[in-house]
């Protein structure tokens, strides 16, 4: 199978998978009492997990990307590295708490993508590896009310 051939079905897939989620959501309640639900976020995510892939596919069929005949070995150690770290992640949630476990996954993806850190790309990263979890505990416990899991230290 041609490597486009095999992006463009990987491509129906996910927004036929994104469709999916988007129509399941609202089943779990997409308000309550004015504040989002279970399912508002599963159903923004799945309705961009749906809009992305039909660009994937428009961008493949048009020929506005053009994809390598094969695929490196190093072009799947970074994606199955990411796999690991995100399954690692769950797991570490729980004894970590949401923000550390998030600040370790923003530093260990960085870290995946680009290992070797200059001055510049280091302070950035460091920067968003404390800012985003901030920013989603104040979202998501302070704004909507929604607990984050807090670790053993209580982070």
């Amino acid at each position: 199978m041609k490597i486009e051939t095999l992006d463009r079905v990987f491509a129906i897939f996910l927004f036929l998978l994104g469709l999916g989620i988007a129509y399941a959501a609202p089943s779990y309640g997409y308000m309550i009492d004015g504040n989002p639900g279970p399912g508002f976020f599963p159903l923004l995510v799945g309705l961009a997990i749906a809009g992305l892939s039909m660009v994937n596919f428009v961008r493949s069929v048009t020929g506005k990307e053009k994809l390598a005949q094969h695929i490196s070995l190093s072009g799947l150690i970074k994606p199955l590295g990411m796999l690991v770290v995100l399954v690692a992640f769950v797991f570490l949630v729980e004894p970590l708490g949401m923000i550390l476990a998030c600040a370790a996954l923003v530093l260990t993806i960085g870290w995946i993508i680009h290992p070797h850190w200059d001055r510049l790309f280091a302070a950035k990263l460091i920067a968003t590896a404390v800012l985003f979890p901030v920013a989603g505990e104040l979202a998501f416990g302070v704004y909507l009310g929604v607990p984050l899991p807090k670790g053993l230290l209580g982070i």
